[in-house]
């Protein structure tokens, strides 16, 4: 197994995780917010979801393939 590496759980730090993991290295993801994604997010109010951050990444079609 190669080096362990400690990266965060935002949505850099889970491609990195995934393109890490992926070539065989151990990993740890650390993230201190209740839920992954950074501003890649979403959250609901009053019966209503909303997105956080920039919804351009997710329509531009750049997020699966990068994750896969």
């Amino acid at each position: 197994m190669k080096e362990c590496y400690d990266v965060g759980g935002r949505i850099a730090g889970l491609v990195a995780s995934a393109y890490c993991t992926r070539s065989g290295c151990s990993l740890l993801l650390c993230e201190q917010q209740e839920k992954l994604g950074g501003l890649l997010n979403s959250f609901e109010r009053d019966g209503f979801n909303y997105d956080q951050g920039i919804r351009a990444n997710e329509n531009s079609g750049i997020i699966f393939p990068m994750l896969r």
